[in-house]
């Protein structure tokens, strides 16, 4: 994942210098298009209401996909579909796709929540209400069954999501519309028909039927003319497709248009059987027309075994086994795994309509076969089979992280779910072999994105209970976005994180920004995300002081390297807020003697400089350009009034003069502090800690460190000061004058001893 993010980091980069340069391409472009879809992101979650605050933002998420799916669509005119953006496009149409399943369940789920919060006074109503009437018809008991069973209305829930998506995803295609006018069924087989006794051009190769009427082909065994032969294959592939949509009402239409009337009309037996009359009647005292079927038993039979019957044309028995719920029939033209998991999911809702008809109503059905029941499946059936599928693209489609997601979210396991992801975002999931993407890596930039997203959304659904596996996929996210090198997002998301990884994380970030102004905006973006910024620097710091562990070097001289100037930069992050100021010290204290300790002089030297660069800085600012200036005497003749003006400009300066030089006085001290801080240790003595540091676990690395680098400085410093003679002489010097106080009843400062 690492590299990837790198590549991705590098990859934009490039595109950026070379917009910057010159034109950008077409393919720049959609770089740039899909990009911004981490800052639109940022603003979605960042608009989000506090009434409907959750679904506000998974609208916005759709809007934001859809936006840049109606560039990049745009853009195909200029045919540039290399490999790498038809994935794009397609990973992107299933994001938004995702969203849009999100949207439609958690619509149902929070309401059923919320319904259920309120002791379920709706259903009870509504059950009361169908019980007082003293008629239910089909359509009234299914009614229900959609208000009130919420494993049906889920199913049904996600059918239309599949076909919307299916909708949306269909490319202009040639449809039997295009090439035929208006006209009546089988016009080349009617126009052979009408001229038997005359040779026609193009006649049909085969045996025709004797008879048009819709059961001829069937009966006589025979088939149309080879061209009707053909439209009929292709309307019927087209209405099946219109159906795949969700647009029946589209398919009835194409055949009407193809003067395929009865077809249509057989289109509508499938409906539940309503009487309004027995509701309501109308103003003028008519009935009602009826509603629906009311031997839709006796046709869903009769088609059930239609579909079964393979000399019908595959997708004729296709179309009608929607209708009637023959998995087996609607399966043979289902080639994707969305196709599947519809058609499963069409015969699921089938099953369970029919079920509740039948057991709410007196009447007799006709029995529909044992092979119709045997259908009847849960979610977890349906997904294995999915996964079992004889057609391997399903089966691998099954396996790819955006399908997992969805498969995971519609039998609302969110912890399965969370755990999934965390495999994804450390790596560690060796069956997924597919791209996102880019090819064999599912961490893309884009893909993590979207599941940091998920897991936010989940947070303010209140559904995020694995935090530990949550706070994974963010910080990948975070990592990518640190190679983008944008402060308002990593500053952002790094605040979604626990505190120890909030600092840990933007530290990194800052470690690698050197210019001022940059680093500026970082803290106040840091400052705007709440992010406590004073331990962050702190650790940045500490972070590129021990870029190097160790270099021993027995020059004090020792070159500068660019990693040392690195380390001096870095005390700017802690000199950035005036609460800082002692850190500063500290940090400073502790770089000198790092420098010192690995025998580089020099550093150790711009480091001190830099210590008390601020309170100098102050200082020479007041000492030279604030020092009021002496006002001069007007040339020449003075007048009384100039006299007085002059006397009064001296008194002025005389006061501005005295409180330049407290306040000059002030800042002297205060730079002598500072300076004399970098290199003194009052409470332990030179080169000296405190004894009674109290060391627990979090800091004994830190004071092991510290005490070891005092020892190197003690070994190191103190031979190049003196050497070991005069150490000795200076010793023997001291035990004598030791001796002598003591002879003389004197104190250690050579003072008398008094009682």
């Amino acid at each position: 994942m690492v590299e990837n993010v790198s590549q991705y980091s590098s990859r934009r980069n490039n595109n950026t210098k070379t917009i910057a340069s010159q034109k950008p391409t077409p393919i720049e472009q959609r770089t740039a298009v899909t990009d911004k879809l981490f800052t639109e992101f940022l603003e979605a979650l960042q608009a989000q209401s506090s009434d409907h605050g959750s679904l506000d933002i998974l609208s916005s998420f759709i809007q934001c996909c859809n936006n840049t799916l109606d560039y990049m669509k745009a853009t195909d005119a200029v045919k540039m579909s290399t490999e790498d953006e038809i994935i794009s496009e397609i990973w992107l149409e299933g994001e938004r796709n995702t969203w849009r399943l999100l949207l439609s369940l958690y619509q149902n789920r929070l309401r059923l929540q919320q319904e259920t919060d309120d002791q379920g006074d709706i259903f009870m109503d509504v059950s009361e209400t169908i019980k007082s009437v003293p008629w239910i018809s089909e359509k009234d008991i299914v009614t229900r069954l959609f208000k009130e069973d919420n494993t049906t209305r889920e199913y049904q829930l996600v059918v239309d999501w599949l076909e919307k998506n299916s909708a949306d995803g269909r490319v202009d295609e040639a449809c039997i519309q295009h090439y035929t006018d208006k006209t009546v069924a089988w016009e080349n087989t009617l126009h052979q028909l009408h001229n038997k006794e005359n040779s026609i051009p193009f006649g049909s190769s085969r045996p025709m039927v004797t008879k048009l009427d819709p059961d001829a082909p069937m009966r006589e065994r025979r088939d149309l003319h080879d061209m009707d032969k053909e439209d009929e294959d292709r309307l019927l592939r087209d209405v099946f497709t219109e159906i795949r949509c969700g647009l029946l009402e589209k398919a009835q239409a194409l055949c009407i248009h193809c003067g395929q009337n009865w077809r249509a009309a057989t289109l509508e037996g499938w409906r539940p059987f309503h009487d309004p009359n027995y509701d309501s009647v109308s103003e003028d005292g008519e009935l009602l027309p009826l509603e629906g079927n009311s031997n839709r038993d006796i046709w869903k039979l009769v088609v059930w075994n239609m579909t079964n019957n393979q000399k019908v044309p595959l997708y004729n028995r296709a179309v009608y086994a929607v209708f009637c719920g023959n998995l087996a029939a609607l399966t043979e033209v289902c080639t994707t795994w969305e196709d599947y998991l519809w058609a499963y999911l069409k015969v699921q809702v089938d099953i369970l309509v029919e079920r509740e008809i039948r057991s709410s109503l007196s009447r007799s059905y006709q029995p529909m076969p044992d092979e119709y029941w045997k259908n009847k499946m849960d979610l977890e059936e349906v997904f294995t089979e999915l996964s079992a599928c004889k057609d391997l693209n399903v089966r691998v489609e099954a396996k790819k992280p955006i399908h997992v997601v969805q498969k995971l979210f519609i039998q609302d396991k969110i912890s399965e779910l969370l755990d999934e992801m965390k495999v994804w975002v450390k790596g560690k999931d060796t069956s997924v072999t597919d791209s996102i993407l880019d090819q064999g890596n599912i961490c893309n930039p884009h893909f993590l994105r979207f599941l940091s997203h998920v897991v936010l959304f989940l947070r303010v659904i209140g559904l995020c209970h694995k935090e530990h596996a949550a706070n994974a996929v963010l910080e990948a996210y975070v990592k990518v976005l640190i190679g983008i090198r944008e402060p308002q997002l990593v500053a952002y998301y790094v605040s979604t994180l626990p505190q120890e990884d909030q600092v840990a994380l933007y530290a990194e970030f800052l470690q690698d920004i050197s210019e001022p102004r940059e680093r500026d905006n970082c803290l106040l973006m840091a400052e705007d995300a709440g992010l406590d910024v004073e331990t962050i620097t702190r650790t940045v710091v500490e972070n590129i002081r021990n870029l190097e562990s160790t270099t021993e070097l027995p020059d004090l001289m020792a070159h500068v390297t660019e990693v040392d100037l690195k380390k001096i930069s870095s005390l700017d992050w802690v000199i950035h807020y005036p609460s800082q100021r002692a850190e500063a010290v500290w940090q400073a204290n502790a770089l000198i003697r790092h420098f010192l300790a690995a025998g580089k002089l020099e550093a150790a030297r711009k480091t001190f400089n830099k210590d008390a660069e601020e309170g100098f800085i102050d200082w020479f600012q007041h000492f030279h350009h604030e020092k009021p200036e002496r006002p001069a005497l007007p040339i020449g003749e003075v007048t009384f009034t100039q006299r007085i003006a002059y006397d009064h400009k001296i008194n002025q300066y005389n006061t501005d003069l005295e409180r330049w030089k407290i306040a000059i006085t002030q800042l002297t001290k205060t730079v002598k502090r500072q300076l004399y801080n970098v290199l003194m240790f009052p409470e332990g003595g030179w080169l000296l800690d405190k004894v009674d540091l109290l060391e627990t676990e979090e800091d004994i690395d830190e004071i092991h460190s510290r005490n070891q680098q005092l020892v190197n400085l003690r070994q190191l410093c103190i031979p190049k000061v003196y050497t070991k003679q005069q150490l000795q002489e200076l010793l023997a010097k001291m035990s004598e004058s030791v001796v002598e106080v003591m002879q003389q009843k004197k104190d250690a400062w050579g003072y008398p001893v008094t009682s």
